[in-house]
């Protein structure tokens, strides 16, 4: 077995280049959309957090008027 590296044409340089940006944008790609559904399930939680806060504070205050 030789312990020589490959030797590559210019084409197959850039080919090879090539395949390995597209393969890292696309991973940043995907690890982006992971990190914006996240963001939305985030804010879809503290939206509903904030809900239930605004309709406890105006069940207390519907009791005040009551008394």
């Amino acid at each position: 077995m030789s312990s020589e590296l490959p030797t590559l044409t210019l084409e197959e340089f850039k080919q090879a280049i090539k395949e390995i940006s597209q393969f890292e944008l696309e991973t940043k790609k995907d690890e982006q959309k992971h990190f914006i559904f996240k963001l939305i399930e985030t804010n879809n939680e503290l939206l509903e957090e904030i809900n239930k806060l605004k309709a406890k504070k105006e069940d207390m205050t519907f009791e005040k008027r009551r008394t």
